[in-house]
């Protein structure tokens, strides 16, 4: 009987120990929130969150032509000015190669050279390519220059707290309907959410020396981009999100990726998770005080948007000048949609990837936890008795 009971003993009180650690965590977490960050979550990525380097290599075997070396060239300069890319170039002839890159080749070579691989950012834990390219103008120009990734900085830094992205499917009333669904969504937000700093408990106090901006002039604004995935010139900015979780590619509704901060997207909502529940959770989230300021604790990926972001928002230089208003009328980009088809020919995948009353779930469990914890350490009293 003793031998039995203290195995039992010593069991409990492991488990305990796990529980009361559990509890505290959580209860540090909540109470965390007396102290809370008056800085909105989209303003504190905006200015405290530098966007993560995309890896661009260029794999080749020999001497590159005049061509390839303008194009080298060009991939330098968006490295040294703007810190958005990590460039390198590898010849394949070479005996100097370490073996890091060796491998790296070898999981993704291709059989056309000279080849660009482009890969997420090595911080988003991506362990992947987001795309093979060939080494000419045209494809750099879709890596580096996409006018969706434009237009969704220029709109952040016009005071957009997100860009909603919507990619559209083939069926235009379903790009339609979605997109009714979230302008409603994201205007009753605007109307009916606070910043922090004007929502503020009893027990909170104004943290002003986080607020490197003038409070009186932010405010909640959102928009939606519609983006066609026919596009040539958006392909590489579509691709990315695309491939950016598994199985994205084969659904057939339209999909929607909030986009905050400098160019920070959300996983997407897509069938029947576009809903107005789903983006106001996550208007909320984005609009909400930002309690982890560590960007890497935080949801979310970052895109390829090669801008001089400290500028910007230091005002150092002219937006209107630097980041001018794209002209391709709205009508150019909708003729390259295909016409309604039935709806009946239309499959709807359902996923409901992105963020969900996360504050919610972080109360419940810290809940739990403490009572858990408790529980534990009584019967361990008991037991002890």
């Amino acid at each position: 009987m003793i031998s039995f009971f203290k195995p039992r003993v010593r069991l409990i009180r492991f488990f305990a120990m796990k529980l009361i650690f559990a509890s505290l965590f959580f209860f540090i977490l909540d109470c965390s929130s007396l102290f809370a960050c008056s800085v909105p979550v989209f303003r504190y990525a905006l200015e405290r969150w530098p966007a993560d380097p995309y890896v661009v290599s260029v794999f080749h075997r020999g001497e590159l032509n005049d061509k390839e070396k303008k194009v080298v060239e060009y991939y330098k300069k968006f490295y040294a000015d703007r810190e958005t890319i990590i460039f390198s170039i590898f010849d394949l002839d070479s005996n100097e190669l370490s073996v890091k890159t060796k491998e790296y080749w070898e999981s993704h070579k291709q059989n056309k050279l000279p080849t660009v691989l482009l890969r997420y950012p090595l911080n988003s834990k991506m362990n992947k390519l987001a795309g093979v390219h060939s080494l000419d103008m045209k494809s750099a120009k879709q890596i580096m220059e996409s006018p969706a990734g434009r237009d969704v900085a220029r709109r952040i830094l016009k005071n957009d707290s997100a860009v909603f992205v919507q990619i559209d499917c083939d069926n235009e009333l379903e790009n339609k309907k979605h997109e009714e669904i979230v302008k409603g969504a994201l205007k009753e937000a605007e109307e009916t959410f606070k910043l922090p700093h004007e929502d503020l408990d009893e027990e909170e106090e104004l943290d002003e020396e986080s607020m490197e901006y003038d409070k009186a002039t932010l405010e909640i604004k959102f928009s939606l981009l519609r983006v066609s995935r026919k596009n040539p010139a958006d392909k590489v900015f579509i691709d990315i999100l695309l491939d950016s979780e598994d199985g994205l590619r084969d659904l057939t509704t339209p999909l929607i990726f909030p986009i905050f901060g400098r160019g920070r997207a959300l996983l997407p909502f897509t069938g029947k998770g576009i809903n107005k529940e789903n983006m106001l959770n996550v208007a909320s989230f984005i609009t909400g005080s930002c309690s982890c300021e560590i960007k890497a604790l935080n949801p979310g990926f970052d895109m390829l948007v090669p801008v001089k972001w400290d500028d910007f928002i230091n005002n150092k230089v002219n937006l209107d000048e630097e980041l001018p208003a794209l002209t391709v009328p709205l009508s150019l980009q909708e003729r390259e949609i295909s016409k309604t088809i039935d709806k009946e020919n239309s499959t709807s995948k359902d996923s409901v990837s992105g963020l969900s009353a996360l504050s919610f779930f972080v109360i419940i469990g810290a809940i739990a936890a403490l009572l858990l914890g408790v529980g534990s350490w009584l019967i361990l009293r008991r037991n002890r008795q």
